[in-house]
């Protein structure tokens, strides 16, 4: 896998939670935000595993995030999101 692709680190979160491997799936979704900056979409994933592990502070925090993304950007700011999880080359 390609480590800087957030899109193969926001797939595996998401094969990972289907898992139930939340830890993993958590350190996936965050580098997942991390290469491709604020991104609604892997924020309310995000926020969905820290629930499902019972984090339900961060989970409070994750989901603020991705309302503030949304209230901010709309959906067409969520889709850009989506649109930057791509490859960041050297």
């Amino acid at each position: 896998m390609d480590p800087h692709f957030a899109v193969a680190h926001y797939q595996l979160g998401q094969a990972l939670v289907q898992k139930h491997s939340y830890d993993e799936t958590i350190a996936e979704f965050r580098k997942a935000i991390e290469l491709s900056g604020r991104n609604g979409t892997v924020e309310s994933n995000l926020a969905n595993a820290y629930a499902v592990s019972g984090r339900e502070e961060e989970a409070m925090i994750d989901y603020g995030d991705f309302l503030e993304i949304w209230i901010t950007l709309g959906n067409d700011g969520i889709a850009r999101g989506i649109s930057r999880m791509k490859p960041s080359w050297p």
